[in-house]
């Protein structure tokens, strides 16, 4: 029996090796949303990504407004004429995915989305507009791009 346990561990280590190696996180974005910087913009190649999806970590510094943040992303041929994009992401219902255009977050923590597979243009355009901001009420924001090569 131990054996066979520790078979199955070294199975999982390696092949864990062998997917984290795919993987590909690129920082598409840093910035404090505020009533000076209102709108977050990243922009990256995945031309050559067979999966792709986003993280964005939402932080927000409320004292007298509701906060919220709006997530759109676009996607090009040529990096300089752009398309809204439908992207999935996870609702927390017994809906696992939901197909989108915009996404509003307005609690602190990470969102994830994700785009089908099918997608094959080569650009992407991560835009985070927030709302209800002045000069104490901000929103922290990190973009991060995570592809499977």
């Amino acid at each position: 029996m131990r054996k066979i346990l520790l078979a199955l561990l070294g199975t999982m280590l390696a092949t864990s090796v062998c997917f984290a190696a795919q993987e590909v996180r690129t920082i598409i974005d840093t910035t404090i949303l505020s009533s000076t910087v209102t709108a977050a913009r990243g922009t990256a190649y995945i031309g050559d990504s067979e999966k792709t999806a986003f993280y964005v970590f939402y932080d927000e510094t409320q004292v007298d407004k509701i906060l919220s943040a709006v997530v759109t992303i676009d996607t090009s041929v040529d990096n300089t004429n752009w398309t809204t994009a439908s992207f999935r992401d996870y609702n927390g219902s017994s809906v696992s995915e939901t197909l989108q255009t915009a996404e509003t977050i307005g609690v602190d923590g990470t969102y994830f989305c994700w785009f089908d597979e099918d997608l094959t243009l080569p650009y992407v355009r991560m835009n985070i507009a927030g709302t209800n901001l002045d000069t104490d009420d901000v929103i922290t924001v990190k973009a991060y791009l995570v592809e499977k090569k």
